[in-house]
């Protein structure tokens, strides 16, 4: 089988209901979260409840693939999903280099 596609938000799409009509759904998104890591913090999740906006316009403050909003541990938050499809130039291309990237570029005053 082979599925070959470009968009992001299509593979957030498919991801994310996936995980909606799986009969452990709450247990893939805590599982999952096992696997993020969130840039200076130790969060841990234990998600109760979630609702999840996909494609979600805020105006001027900008357009988010996706918006989780979740109950964790009793706590409200939210997370902003921003997903990248890389398909031209490299051949490998991974999450945390672009992040030291961006962090070089604040520490030097390039980005804010």
């Amino acid at each position: 089988m082979e599925i070959m596609g470009y968009s992001e938000r299509g593979v957030l799409n498919s991801f994310l209901y996936e995980i909606r009509y799986d009969h452990n759904g709450l247990d893939l998104i805590n599982e999952f979260f096992t696997k993020v890591s969130f840039p200076y913090t130790n969060a841990n999740f234990k998600v109760e409840e979630i609702t999840i906006l996909i494609e979600q316009s805020f105006s001027d403050f900008g357009d988010a693939d996706t918006v989780l909003l979740i109950d964790n541990y009793g706590k409200r938050q939210t997370i902003f999903v921003e997903a990248k499809v890389k398909t031209y130039c490299r051949k490998s291309w991974r999450i945390d280099e672009e992040f030291n990237r961006f962090k070089e570029g604040v520490s030097k005053g390039k980005v804010s």
